[in-house]
């Protein structure tokens, strides 16, 4: 039977647990981390875990996976149970870590938005030390607006865990033969103008902005989330046009902007001619490629360090593009923990690499642009972050 055991009880993969935690560093937060994490393996465990269960069942999981960036704006997932015939019945997860049951919090956006408000609500707990996963209850929508208490503080509705239903073979029966009632109307929010959008996005941007999802009135806070560009462009921020913008095509003749380019150096004017091993360079330049270094510096409390970039020309246009991480001091270690982060132009993650006990050096992938890309390299230690904008 579906969902037979009334509480799903569920072990992280060692592969999901490190993986997730990779993602999870790219938030320059404590907190936004421990989201992020908690998401992403909640995500990566009840999927596999509910195509299995759901196998005999003739029903479908339909996922479309969040961008971690979202998680920072707001907690949870959804995922559709789609079968032949029927509509699809939804179900949002909300991870939390290990903490107790006494209550089960929902935040708004997930039961007044009419794109985001689901059938189910799972209510999951996630033990990162011992990468444990476990449902121990569900909810309603029509739970939820009917007996759930609304927080306006926090834009949370509340269950009491007693209220809440622990025997998830009661709900694999309610998938199955779907005759309960488990939405309240929702109300839909008046779309927002284009150039509306854009102002609150900008605003909702800038640094001072500590809980973006508490700094607007709710219904244009919903209306941006209910339209799939404004949210997008609120996940995946483009560089900022301020930003100084080294134009990495210039190097090739030796052009420099003063304003931006002045800390970056050639290596033989850094450290003189032939192969440079504290970079660990062990070979020269070829003809077509050019090679810089910048001193980052994060902090006085932080290590100095380079970074690194390898530049070289393709026979189809495109840039090849190297970027490395590590000490200024020779046989020093990265602090633990250190990130290299390439973002694209559109502020979406494409890599990141962290330093691990004792390495010396991290470098990024070798990527591949076309003339004229924007993107940008973040390099962080806690919460002290440089970031160098390019164009090629």
């Amino acid at each position: 039977m579906l969902l037979e055991q009334s509480i799903c009880r569920l072990k992280i993969p060692d592969a999901t647990h490190h993986r997730a935690w990779e993602m999870s560093q790219t938030a320059p937060q404590l907190g936004l981390r421990l989201q992020i994490y908690l998401n992403q393996v909640g995500l990566e465990t009840l999927v596999p875990w509910l195509q299995k269960t759901l196998l005999d069942s003739g029903m479908t999981v339909e996922c479309s996976a969040p961008a971690p960036q979202q998680w920072a704006w707001v907690s949870g997932f959804s995922l559709a149970l789609a079968r032949v015939g029927q509509p699809p019945v939804r179900l949002v997860c909300l991870p939390s870590e290990t903490m107790d049951r006494s209550e089960f919090r929902v935040p708004q956006e997930w039961v007044d938005l009419p794109r985001w408000a689901g059938d189910y609500y799972l209510a999951a707990e996630v033990d990162p030390d011992q990468q444990i996963l476990e449902v121990w209850g569900y909810a309603t929508h029509a739970q939820l607006k009917t007996q759930g208490a609304y927080d306006s503080c926090d834009r949370t509705y509340s269950l009491e865990g007693t209220e809440m239903f622990p025997d998830l073979g009661a709900l694999g029966v309610m998938l199955q033969v779907g005759t309960e009632p488990t939405r309240s109307a929702i109300a839909p929010l008046p779309p927002l103008a284009p150039e509306r959008c854009a102002a609150l996005i900008n605003h909702l941007h800038q640094p001072q902005t500590l809980i973006p999802r508490l700094q607007i009135p709710f219904a244009e806070w919903g209306a941006l989330l209910e339209q799939p560009d404004a949210f997008a462009q609120l996940c995946h921020p483009p560089i900022h046009p301020s930003t100084p913008i080294t134009r990495l095509s210039q190097w090739f003749d030796n052009v420099f902007d003063n304003a931006v380019d002045a800390g970056w150096r050639t290596l033989e004017n850094l450290f003189g001619p032939g192969p440079n091993l504290a970079l660990g360079l062990r070979g020269n330049a070829t003809e077509t490629e050019v090679r810089r270094a910048k001193a980052i510096h994060l902090g006085s409390d932080q290590l100095p360090l380079w970074l690194f970039v390898r530049l070289e020309p393709e026979e189809n246009g495109r840039y090849g593009i190297r970027v490395r991480l590590l000490p200024m001091a020779i046989d020093t270690s990265l602090p633990t923990a250190t990130r290299l982060t390439l973002y694209a132009d559109n502020g979406e993650v494409v890599q990141t690499v962290t330093a691990h006990q004792q390495d010396a050096a991290i470098q990024l992938k070798r990527f591949r642009c076309p003339p004229g890309t924007a993107f940008a390299v973040e390099v962080a230690i806690a919460d002290a972050v440089v970031t160098e904008s390019f164009l090629t």
